[in-house]
């Protein structure tokens, strides 16, 4: 197993005494995790798992937000990486996530060419600027879920008020800084019609039609919209079978829910898959947690 350490930093007047709004964190944070899962696939072709823990402290006028990275299994990286260890390690996992960050603030929105050399790739934009960087920056670079997920840890805290920059660093390194212009540099591009994008969350969703066979779709609003959902819960499916589930108008569900959002011939679709029934509350009972069944 090999580690990196690194740390991500947000500044700005809407920091008092280390405290910050959960909503403009909360979702870096878990984005972090999944920005190393993503690349360690596209990497390496799913043969590592990666895992990320906090190990920071929170200061007064800003917070900092430490992690350690973690490969549970050596790889041989798909592409070739200008390092000497031909193993694939946390090591050359963060090296290749940081050079994606630091193109960016580079590219500054910028359209951009390629050209291979080697372990390396020159990357030119129409203006004449041009740097060289290892390939699997590249490949990150041109990854629609990585560049959405640097955004959500880079970016997206910067428009918040408040939120003056965002920061990141591995140990002993100097910071890559983001002001809050420079945000709009981490916005991803649109999404191709190979682009997937899934998000899992919990939600109370109320049953509008139920289906008793697994086949067909039941349809649910979540008090924004309505919409159809594959439940994918055998253990609901079978109280519902053995008659121990009954539903009236009215009837919620607390829910682990996925999002799966995807382009097709330039249209957006989007597909909800219900994971787990997590309670469900009849009309004439009220309640508020997630219980497991």
């Amino acid at each position: 197993m090999s580690t990196q350490l690194f740390s991500l930093r947000y500044a700005g007047t809407a920091i008092v005494n280390g405290e910050m709004e959960a909503k403009d964190v909360a979702p870096a944070i878990d984005a972090i995790g999944a920005v190393f899962a993503e690349a360690s696939k596209v990497l390496t072709d799913n043969q590592v798992s990666s895992s990320i823990r906090i190990r920071s402290a929170i200061k007064k006028k800003s917070i900092d937000l430490g992690f350690i990275a973690e490969i549970i299994e050596k790889a041989q990286p798909l592409i070739d990486l200008a390092v000497d260890d031909p193993g694939f390690t946390a090591k050359m996992l963060w090296k290749s996530i940081k050079g994606a960050t630091k193109a960016l603030k580079w590219l500054k929105g910028r359209r951009y060419q390629t050209e291979k050399k080697g372990n390396e790739v020159v990357i030119r934009t129409p203006d004449g600027d041009e740097r060289t960087v290892d390939s699997s920056v590249v490949v990150l670079l041109k990854n629609f879920k990585i560049r959405a997920l640097l955004y959500k840890i880079i970016g997206r805290p910067l428009e918040s008020d408040g939120i003056d920059t965002s920061s990141i660093s591995g140990e002993g390194e100097e910071p890559i800084t983001v002001t809050k212009k420079e945000a709009e540099y981490y916005y991803p591009p649109p999404p191709s019609d190979e682009d997937i994008l899934e998000d899992e969350r919990e939600e109370f969703l109320t049953v509008v039609t139920p289906q008793f066979e697994e086949k067909y779709k039941w349809r649910f609003s979540d008090g924004r919209t309505t919409f159809n959902a594959t439940v994918k819960d055998g253990v609901f499916q079978k109280r519902i079978s053995e008659s121990k589930e009954l539903f009236g108008k009215g009837s919620i569900l607390a829910v682990r829910l996925r999002v799966i959002q995807r382009i097709e011939k330039g249209t957006l679709k989007t597909d909800y898959e219900v994971l787990r029934v997590k309670r469900h509350t009849p009309p004439q009972q009220q309640g508020s947690l997630f219980d497991e069944h």
